[in-house]
């Protein structure tokens, strides 16, 4: 898995302000944006909703 998964991921709920600064971190960094960003949006779990993408076992 590489950032550029976890932005794919998140392209749907994310504003192109966030994906764009995820892609400049690596991949620990990434998730932890995402896990943050995420719940900013709205969306109440950040880890099922990443399972769900196929981010997180």
């Amino acid at each position: 898995m590489t950032t550029d998964d976890v932005v794919q991921a998140c392209s749907g709920c994310l504003v192109q302000e966030d994906l764009e600064q995820m892609v400049s971190l690596d991949l620990e960094e990434a998730l932890g944006y995402a896990f943050t960003a995420l719940m900013e949006a709205g969306i109440e779990d950040p880890e099922a909703f990443l399972r769900e993408k196929g981010i997180l076992e």
